[in-house]
């Protein structure tokens, strides 16, 4: 693939389009921290010119690092400190699995390791476990081991650590899942069967994505970062009817390690690991599409089946020496996506996220037209003009933009490709012509980024998907949607009480600052600024945005309340339609609290040092406390607010220094907190969703 990579080339980001873009600026882009706001990449282009050499033949050039992360190691140093060291670099074969170890946060300590794999019964009793054994057999039999004894330990291992993952989480083996490539991968290192069950776990719980038995989310996704990037080579894919997931479910479950060798592997995982990242193997997927994307536009005679044999078998052409390469273009790819794509799935492909706030998407991502984005990014790059730059075409009618519409956002009357195409057509050419000028002046208005805005509602916004599907099928790069809509940036204007003439213009955007929530001061008895949950308040104020203008309010009084519907400019004679937004509600003062379930008893995950947690750059405050986890009975308990996420942890009663995380919530679900008159020092967290005006709680902690 050596010859094919001459030929790749990235994509320019916003800031080599800049008159007044520098490779300065374009290096602190690529080499922001990961979990940044910007999409970042840990790679060798953050070293200095003289320390900066391809894969292993610099180990040779510049060894100076290599001692060095020998001695971190050797200290059971962290991620941080093999990102510190190696820098995105493909690590040397002695050090690799210590590294990894670092990288994945894997204890150091033997006693550690083990007590996870020990809590199995030994018992080999899967419902699966024949098809399973067979499986492992047939893996172990094209392995390169020498011995018959090694082939059975081999053999032997893998099947005990996936009995013992399937039996502690109480899920049956599902063949072809990726996870016989994965321990293959692994048991080439001969690790002892704990710490291979250790690793294994690990990358299935971090890299793995986890969104049903189908994995449709990720699949979709991966199409839509394709159909952004390059729509012409995803409408050839779509043409010849293969569906993403026939090609890229084994690139994604075993993290490649179905299509590589060995070597190429082991370069792959050792810059995957160190940028933490999992949604990084989706741009080197987009990667090795482009790499054979002139092969595959000339495969039209293919039939399905041929095409998708070829498309699956791409990664078996990366050598060692194209891995830091390749990853230097997927970064180049990453940074010149919206972060929205990374914040608003989080969760649903790999969990609880660890710093930045989970994001949801209006449109589900199978049903998306085109990559969504969400408002809170489409504002900030309109008012802070950071991040992707977007060209806002607002696709609603001529009254409804001409009341009120983002400030940057360019007009398109979207039912004028039904009713005057050639009309429609000159549009749209004037527009693509603005759209020039705004970035050759470096306006804040001008972006490469097309994002179309319609008014949030299914039954209007017809037109606009037209208008999206037009500009795909002319192979437009960087179509994208804005999500929920000009309704959705109302509600978002008010729920972070902005001001409206801000971000808005029109003839109606007065109206809507007149309109804002206003909250009428009332004496009360409860001093609730000293209490717990004063200073819980004062720690969430400026991240919960329905209550970063209210807070104050409403520690000081109450009984206040808030009534005012979210503002909306749209015509007068609206029809009942679907809004797609969710609202949330504020902290409260209430007489009584509601009636309490008994909650289960959580603390017997895994421990981690709670110190070291709260040290953490995005924690803003800790309160130790007790958990009512029944109406009689209290436990201790330690509430981390962090500039995202809540966090409740149950200390240990042997190791004060470690706890156990019972839950982990976004403040984005928060619903209510609530403190009682009587008693100021309890409150009651309510966490849930919003269906259209209905409450959904799915979580209640006191």
């Amino acid at each position: 693939m050596a010859e094919v990579k001459e030929n790749l080339k990235a994509p320019p980001t916003e800031r080599q389009t800049s008159k007044e873009s520098s490779p300065e600026d374009l290096e602190s882009t690529v080499n922001s921290a990961p979990g940044d706001e910007s999409w970042t990449m840990v790679s060798e282009s953050s070293m200095p010119d003289d320390m900066a050499a391809d894969g292993e033949g610099e180990n040779s050039k510049n060894p100076e690092w290599i001692p060095e992360l020998r001695q971190a190691l050797d200290e059971q140093c962290g991620l941080f400190e093999v990102c510190r060291i190696a820098s995105g670099r493909v690590l040397p074969e002695d050090l690799r699995v210590r590294a990894w170890q670092a990288c994945l946060d894997i204890p150091w300590n033997a006693d550690e390791q083990s007590s996870n794999f020990s809590s199995w019964d030994g018992m080999f009793s899967l419902e699966s476990q024949s098809v399973l054994r067979e499986q492992c057999k047939k893996m172990i039999d094209k392995c390169d081991l020498e011995t018959e004894v090694e082939k059975l330990s081999a053999q032997s291992d893998i099947e005990s650590v996936i009995t013992a993952f399937c039996s502690t989480r109480k899920v049956d083996y599902v063949p072809h899942s990726g996870w016989l490539e994965i321990l293959e991968a692994l048991v080439h290192f001969e690790l002892p069967t704990s710490l291979l069950y250790e690793f294994f776990s690990v990358i299935l719980k971090k890299y793995v994505p986890k969104d049903g038995p189908k994995n449709e989310v990720i699949h979709h996704l991966f199409r839509l970062i394709v159909l952004y990037h390059d729509p012409e080579l995803c409408n050839f894919i779509d043409s010849k009817r293969v569906t993403f997931d026939k090609f890229s479910t084994t690139w994604f479950a075993s993290l490649l390690a179905a299509s590589c060798k060995v070597d190429t592997l082991n370069a792959v995982w050792d810059i995957y690991f160190q940028n933490d990242d999992p949604f990084l193997v989706m741009f080197l997927g987009l990667v090795l599409l482009e790499s054979q994307r002139d092969q595959i536009m000339e495969r039209k005679e293919d039939s399905k089946e041929e095409l998708c044999t070829f498309l699956k078998e791409i990664p078996a052409g990366m050598a060692p020496e194209d891995v830091v390469d390749f990853y230097e273009i997927a970064n180049s790819y990453l940074v010149t996506t919206p972060k929205s794509l990374r914040e608003a799935n989080w969760t649903t492909l790999f969990g609880s996220r660890p710093v930045s706030p989970t994001k949801r998407l209006h449109i589900p991502i199978p049903q998306a037209l085109c990559l969504p984005v969400t408002t809170d990014e489409i504002v900030t790059a309109a008012t802070r003009h950071s991040g992707c730059r977007f060209f806002v075409i607002d696709c609603r009618p001529p009254e409804q933009y001409n009341s009120g519409h983002l400030v940057t956002a360019f007009h398109l009357d979207a039912q004028l490709l039904i009713q005057d195409a050639p009309a429609f057509n000159a549009a749209v050419d004037r527009l693509l012509a603005s759209q020039k000028q705004a970035i050759e002046a470096n306006s804040v208005a001008g972006g490469e980024h097309l994002c179309f805005m319609g008014s949030g509602f299914e039954a209007e916004d017809q037109y606009v998907h037209m208008v999206v599907a037009r500009m795909l099928q002319r192979h437009h790069k960087y179509v994208s949607v804005a999500d929920g809509g000009y309704e959705a940036l109302l509600f978002y204007i008010e729920a972070n009480a902005l001001e409206a003439d801000r971000v808005l213009a029109g003839t109606d955007v007065k109206k809507a600052k007149g309109k804002q929530t206003e909250v009428v001061a009332k004496p009360t008895a409860v001093t609730a600024s000293s209490s717990f949950f004063g200073k819980l308040t004062s720690a969430m104020k400026t991240q919960l945005p329905i209550v970063k203008d209210k807070i104050a309010t409403y520690i000081s009084n109450p009984q206040a309340s808030t009534s005012s519907a979210p503002v909306r400019h749209v015509s007068a004679d609206d029809r009942p339609r679907k809004a797609q937004y969710r609202p949330q509600n504020v902290f409260v003062f209430d007489e009584e609290d509601e009636d309490y379930e008994d909650k289960l008893d959580l603390s017997d995950g895994d421990l981690q040092n709670w110190k070291e947690f709260i040290r953490r750059p995005d924690v803003l405050a800790h309160f130790e406390c007790r958990e009512y986890v029944s109406n009689d009975q209290a436990v201790p308990a330690l509430l981390v607010i962090s500039e995202t996420d809540i966090y409740n942890f149950r200390p240990s009663a042997d190791q004060p220094e470690m706890a156990t995380m019972i839950s982990q919530h976004s403040l984005m679900d928060v619903l209510k907190i609530v403190c009682r008159r009587k008693i100021p020092e309890l409150i009651t967290i309510k966490y849930g969703t919003m269906e259209g005006r209905d409450v959904v709680v799915t979580d209640i902690e006191r």
